[in-house]
């Protein structure tokens, strides 16, 4: 009797593989829970604070109120003026004292 046998081949991942695969997700999920909380705020800025928006540098920041860039920096506590970024508050008015 000729017949063919079930060959049966139990292929499981070893245990490293799965620990990088769940790694990987959870990269990929902090990844879309950060990028969601990076989003701009819509809410506009209070008085005194101009929010960041794409294409601006501190520069033009400071010449549109009329102020200097070293003025902005500090009163914003930004010690890289080259490092601003979309949402973020800069004071455009001295600090009150």
């Amino acid at each position: 009797m000729t017949g063919i046998q079930a060959v049966h081949h139990d292929v499981t991942r070893p245990q490293g593989a799965r620990r990088r695969t769940l790694g990987r997700l959870g990269a990929l999920a902090l990844a879309a829970t950060l990028a969601a909380c990076g989003t701009t705020p819509s809410e506009p800025a209070p008085e005194g604070y101009y929010r960041v928006e794409r294409g601006d540098t501190l520069y033009s920041i400071a010449r549109r109120h009329n102020r200097s860039v070293s003025e902005l920096a500090r009163w914003s506590n930004i010690s890289d003026s080259s490092q601003i970024e979309v949402g973020q508050l800069i004071r455009v008015k001295p600090p009150a004292g």
